[in-house]
């Protein structure tokens, strides 16, 4: 989840933030059991524990808990514009995919990326302002792990390339959840902030006021 950004300094009671699409059990369980056959490569990994496993949305950053409300009504509207839509996960990948090394394993969403993708860009004119980063690749994936060394990659790989079809399930996205990010020596444990429900009958509402937060 991290984009390398040191804390931000300006705000003492800063809190790590981002938007995801929560995951049903089913497709948790279906991407552990995926995870589980990487870790037969026995590659130095870091996994994702997998009641941790989500959609990401958008890394929003360090921020102030003081901007907790412009973050609620920023989210509110943008749900107001979302309907619900439906996800498909499967496909064992990594980035970078060129890399010798590969940093982030991670299984792909094939059914639903397009609404994903639109619903990235709409929170963008909010969420870029506060210091979010846009996302250049648009690619939606649930992480599984990150590789912190070179030991048995090649062996990694021959099962990644194995999973590459691997079907995860399906689900219906109903809304948009924050998640605080508490980083540690053992890893990040998550803490849920706030959820927004998709709107069925949705509306495009056109004057967005971007959120400020100098």
């Amino acid at each position: 989840m991290s984009n390398g950004r040191r804390r931000d300094e300006r705000y003492n009671d800063a809190v790590r933030l981002f938007l995801a699409i929560e995951l049903s059990e089913r497709i948790r369980a279906n991407a552990g059991a995926l995870q589980e056959r990487l870790a037969t490569a026995n590659a130095d990994v870091r996994w994702v524990a997998p009641e941790n496993f989500h959609l990401t949305v958008m890394f929003l950053g360090e921020l102030s808990e003081a901007l907790l409300p412009d973050i609620d009504s920023a989210c509110q509207t943008i749900c107001l514009e979302t309907k619900p839509f439906r996800v498909r996960a499967g496909g064992g990948s990594f980035f970078p995919r060129k890399a010798p090394i590969p940093k982030t394993l991670w299984v792909g969403v094939s059914e639903g990326a397009e609404e994903w993708r639109t619903l990235v860009r709409r929170c963008e004119p909010w969420f870029v302002p506060m210091g979010a980063a846009r996302d250049g690749g648009l690619i939606p994936h649930i992480t599984l792990g990150r590789v912190k060394g070179s030991k048995n990659i090649d062996a990694l790989k021959a099962v990644l390339t194995q999973e590459a079809e691997t079907d995860c399930g399906d689900q219906n996205a109903e809304g948009l959840t924050l998640i605080e990010s508490v980083l540690s020596a053992e890893g990040a444990s998550y803490r849920k902030r706030g959820f927004w429900h998709f709107t069925e009958n949705s509306v495009e509402l056109s004057n967005h006021v971007s959120v400020d937060a100098a």
